[in-house]
């Protein structure tokens, strides 16, 4: 990082790197019959992959094998209450294999986003619930569910999100910094990031100073260090022209391939979910293919 500490009075406010500062890290205790030692054990959901009738729900259409990292049941959510009440997800179902790269496709404003944020743990306010790496995060604690956040995911959203005032080296190495973790440990790792998303000779200049598809490029890069097991997409393509869209579509699938990490995306464009291998819909407030 910068020897000065502009970091630590920038207004970053992405909902991901809230709370990294709480180090009281405590286990959720979620221990009902039905979750034990960090994996379901009732008959539906045995190996990490579920074994009941749930498969011919739309939605849940993965191998009976997979291992499935990411599980929405039966998900409600409502905007606003009484006569002003908006019914956005109404019984949404949708499970994620590890190692896949899913595109989540509907009209504008039929949930797509609201599902993403909901299994990214940005938005708690919803019925049902939702697995994670086998934790069920609706009924973790705020400082255990920003836990999951900093190790498990990593958050591309379609405006960056960059903080203004830092470079391309410590907007990357912000969310270490945050969450207490030695920058040292990543120094490999920080240059194989950079080697991939093809930031090595940008990495002393500002958000400014650079092009859209080279800000998200940072954002992804960001996202990706701290070696998340998921990747969290809201329309990332949405705010650039076609070329710069594309490169950022073959950067996610090389990440998806040569480093298997499992991608849910987010977008209305069918050139972008060409690039995944899983294609599923929303519409009517329920997952739909």
């Amino acid at each position: 990082m910068n020897g000065n500490n502009n970091y630590r009075n920038t207004n970053y406010q992405n909902p991901n790197y809230q709370n990294y500062q709480n180090n009281n890290y405590q286990d959720s205790g979620y221990q009902d019959a039905g979750y034990q030692d960090g994996g379901y054990q009732d008959a539906g959901y045995q190996d990490g992959g579920y074994q009941d009738d749930d498969f011919a729900k739309a939605g849940t259409n993965v191998s009976a094998n997979a291992n499935i990292v990411i599980s929405a049941r039966n998900i409600h959510k409502t905007f606003g209450k009484g006569e002003t009440a908006q019914v956005v997800l109404d019984g949404a179902n949708l499970d994620i294999a590890e190692g896949s790269f899913v595109s989540l496709m509907g009209e504008s404003g039929s949930g797509k986003s609201t599902l993403l944020y909901l299994i990214g743990g940005l938005d708690r306010n919803f019925t049902g619930d939702i697995y994670v790496s086998g934790q069920n995060i609706s009924n973790l604690s705020d400082s255990k569910l920003s836990e999951i956040r900093c190790k498990s995911m990593g958050f591309v959203f379609q405006f960056y999100n960059l903080a203004a005032n830092l470079t391309v080296e410590d907007n990357i190495l912000l969310p270490l910094e945050m969450s207490g973790r030695r920058v040292s440990d990543y120094r490999e790792k920080y240059k194989e990031i950079l080697e991939i998303t093809g930031l090595e000779n940008k990495v002393k200049s500002y958000p400014s100073q650079l092009s859209g598809g080279q800000q998200q490029r940072v954002a992804i890069a960001r996202a990706v260090l701290g070696e998340p097991e998921i990747i969290l997409a809201d329309e990332p393509t949405g705010n650039l022209d076609a070329a710069s869209g594309a490169e950022i579509m073959e950067l996610f699938l090389r990440l998806n391939k040569e480093r298997g990490v499992t991608i849910l995306q987010v977008t209305h464009s069918a050139e972008c979910a060409s690039y995944s291998n899983r294609i599923v819909t929303l519409k009517n407030r329920v997952i739909v293919g």
